[in-house]
């Protein structure tokens, strides 16, 4: 039979990595959570790195070790927030329900993760577009927002099979919903008043079916 023997040192060893690799994981999401903060807040241009690390208690250095630049560190916002956002959007895919209730419960999620970082949410609107960010990131927005869009006409596709909806161009009512939702989003903001997403998504949805709905 072989017997190992663990000494002291070793036991050291291996807590010392393990303690440090939990370090690095921690600072890795003070850091992403302190720029989802700062950009939600204020935007993407108006947050330097500096100030990000200053928030999240690190130093400067830690920030570009871990995502090498700003952008780089928008992009990982953006990457894990369209994750979660995707994995909600399945669950309401899946779940059980007409797909009129299935589009009220997206809306409704779109608007509620939109209004909590309403900057943030303004930058996406627009950075497919805006010529300040690399062709990299911009391509890389791009994708993510095809495959939002495509999740959503699928919702649509699911109503017209289902006799809910009349035949349709699902892309085209897509971008309307999005086009009302965010609209409703934009409007609040203007006005400095909170938004309700239930209400938003009622009216949203409301608005949509009386043109497709039988």
């Amino acid at each position: 039979m072989i017997r190992l023997t663990v000494t002291a040192a070793a036991v050291s060893f291996y807590m010392g990595r393990t303690h440090a690799s939990y370090n690095t994981r921690e600072r890795y999401q003070a850091i992403l959570q302190t720029a989802i903060k700062l950009f939600g807040e204020r935007g993407y241009q108006a947050v330097s790195i500096d100030e990000i690390a200053r928030t999240a208690g690190v130093a400067k250095g830690l920030v570009n070790y871990h995502f090498g630049s700003k952008e780089k560190l928008l992009e990982e916002v953006l990457r894990q927030g369209t994750s979660a956002l995707f994995d909600q959007l399945d669950a309401v895919a899946h779940r059980a329900g007409s797909a009129k209730e299935k589009i009220r419960a997206a809306v409704e999620l779109y608007l509620a993760i939109a209004s909590t970082g309403p900057a943030l949410t303004q930058m996406a609107m627009t950075a497919t577009f805006d010529a300040t960010y690399s062709e990299h990131f911009r391509k890389l927005w791009q994708s993510f927002m095809e495959e939002n869009l495509s999740r959503f006409a699928d919702l649509i596709e699911e109503g017209i099979e289902r006799g809910e909806f009349k035949p349709v161009d699902s892309r085209l009512v897509t971008q309307f919903v999005m086009a009302m939702a965010f609209e409703v989003l934009r409007l609040a903001m203007l006005r400095q008043e909170p938004l309700n997403p239930p209400e938003a998504a009622d009216q949203v949805t409301r608005i949509l079916f009386e043109g497709i709905g039988r």
